[in-house]
């Protein structure tokens, strides 16, 4: 949350930052799992690997945020713009496919978690 406080209070003509790790999970979907993973108890200990299938960068959170319709107007003028629409390079991947399988693990799309976090954010700066 740190980095994307960063980004949204740099200005409209900031340079967007680049990312560092492009995985996530939401901290709610993180809970769920923790819900999950304690009521399927086994005597097993089996560990879990939890991240959204969604790949971001900065650039995507900046270009929700300019097209949402929840986002306010305080946040979008201090959010760069940036290059809209850029992707990024090949790296690497998260399978998470056991928590999915085993937990019934499921994640909340990008663009709620960006949207809600903003929300939060703006609440912050009232």
């Amino acid at each position: 949350n740190g980095s994307l406080w960063t980004l949204v209070n740099s200005g409209k003509d900031a340079k967007v930052p680049d990312t560092r790790v492009p995985k996530q999970v939401d901290v709610r979907d993180v809970a769920r799992t923790h819900i999950a993973a304690l009521e399927k108890m086994t005597e097993t200990n089996e560990r879990y690997l939890i991240a959204a299938d969604v790949s971001w960068n900065q650039q995507l959170v900046a270009d929700i945020v300019h097209a949402s319709q929840v986002v306010s107007e305080r946040i979008k003028s201090n959010t760069p713009v940036g290059n809209t629409g850029e992707q990024l390079p090949e790296h690497f991947n998260i399978d998470s496919t056991k928590a999915k399988k085993e937990l019934g693990v499921t994640y909340l799309p990008f663009e709620q978690t960006v949207e809600d976090l903003m929300v939060q954010f703006d609440k912050l700066k009232a």
